[in-house]
């Protein structure tokens, strides 16, 4: 038995001079009323659709490879065979759109596109790693990693080499860089969500060369390992550095003398004898005498101008950044001096001095007047 708009469709196929749009139209409205259930499009209002979003309603609710060959090819093949091309062009732009919030359905694309598929939705290898890459620069938010990683998974087997002779099966060197770089910035945003860091993979794309924006990814990972609760212990940072250290071997723009700063940095600041201690090992054998010096006393003012009096335990973790710079250095004694301070102050009743105060004030001379 047909239904009334497949007897109508056959009919115009009989009939002479056919307006292949109509024929087109009506086999689609059929599909949508009768396969895919829905009743609330006629005829009138497709032939006024977008069609990516004539595509949208073929497949809602059917985001699958199923849905795909059941309602989309068939549709797809229509516009193909009417003007070469419009098959892949009509779907990267669905996948790409989808691809900005969700890379799920681009990702069940690309899984069954490629020559080496039973009933691909695109057959050329070229518009399957195109599509592929595309969609997952696309992606907005960066955290669907894992299937950023299938998608790469998906096509990477186009590159094996013919172990007889060393030729691609798949003419697709020119693509080889592109692809190459894609796997780059896959396991840079690896190592990121790793330490708590989402980017997309266009920031990366589009910034790689830049050094002052690819330091801020580095200084991310720093800021989150200073704010973890519960705060990380020697072995967690030491797993960090290790982060830090593969990460700037992916992103060589960022040299590691300032890496190694910012890491150390954050060690000194991070409220812990033992990261404290950890801060001197590391540089003691990577980081030059001037910038270890200049990192002490920063750490050191940071933990005395925010001590409330001689007793607050930020007064021991300025102490022990002291310990770690080398005798007889002149600043380093000033700072020594400036805790004894406090002591002798309070010696004389003056204990409701805050540190900072005494820090900052510019004529000491008052203190020894009070």
């Amino acid at each position: 038995m047909y239904s009334g708009l497949e007897l109508l469709t056959l009919g115009l196929e009989r009939g002479a001079d056919v307006h292949w749009d109509l024929l087109h139209n009506l086999r689609t409205l059929d599909c949508l009323v009768y396969e895919v259930q829905n009743i609330s499009v006629d005829l009138a209002k497709l032939e006024t659709m977008e069609t990516v979003d004539i595509m949208e309603m073929l497949l809602r609710g059917h985001h699958t490879v199923t849905g795909v060959r059941r309602f989309l090819q068939p549709f797809l093949q229509r516009l193909e065979d009417a003007k070469s091309g419009e098959m892949r062009r009509l779907v990267s732009e669905y996948c790409v759109t989808r691809a900005e919030e969700d890379l799920s359905f681009p990702l069940v694309v690309v899984e069954n596109s490629g020559p080496d598929k039973t009933g691909p939705v695109l057959y050329s290898v070229v518009d399957t790693l195109r599509l592929a890459l595309d969609c997952c620069y696309a992606h907005q938010t960066g955290n669907q990693l894992e299937l950023a990683e299938s998608i790469y998974f998906s096509i990477i087997s186009y590159f094996k080499e013919n172990p007889g002779t060393r030729q691609l099966k798949y003419n697709v060197s020119p693509m080889k860089q592109e692809v190459e770089m894609f796997k780059n910035h896959l396991e840079i945003s690896r190592i990121l969500s790793k330490n708590g860091v989402v980017k997309p993979l266009s920031h990366l794309r589009d910034h790689s060369n830049d050094k002052e924006v690819m330091k801020k990814i580095f200084d991310a990972v720093t800021a989150r390992a200073e704010g973890a609760r519960p705060p990380l212990d020697q072995d967690g940072w030491r797993l960090v550095l290790r982060d830090l250290q593969c990460l700037q071997n992916l992103v060589p723009v960022v040299e590691m003398t300032g890496v190694m700063l910012g890491y150390t940095e954050s060690l000194l600041s991070s409220g812990s004898h033992s990261n404290i201690e950890l801060a001197g090992s590391v540089m003691e054998g990577l980081i030059d005498t001037g910038d270890s010096l200049q990192l002490v006393l920063t750490a050191w003012r940071h933990y005395y101008s925010t001590a409330a009096s001689l007793s607050d335990p930020d007064i021991d973790l300025a102490r022990k950044c002291l310990s770690l710079a080398p005798d007889g250095v002149r600043d380093i004694q000033d700072c020594y001096d400036l805790i004894a301070a406090l002591q002798s102050l309070a010696d004389f009743g003056l204990s409701d001095l805050l540190p900072m105060t005494v820090l900052n004030c510019q004529d000491r001379m008052e203190f020894v007047r009070r």
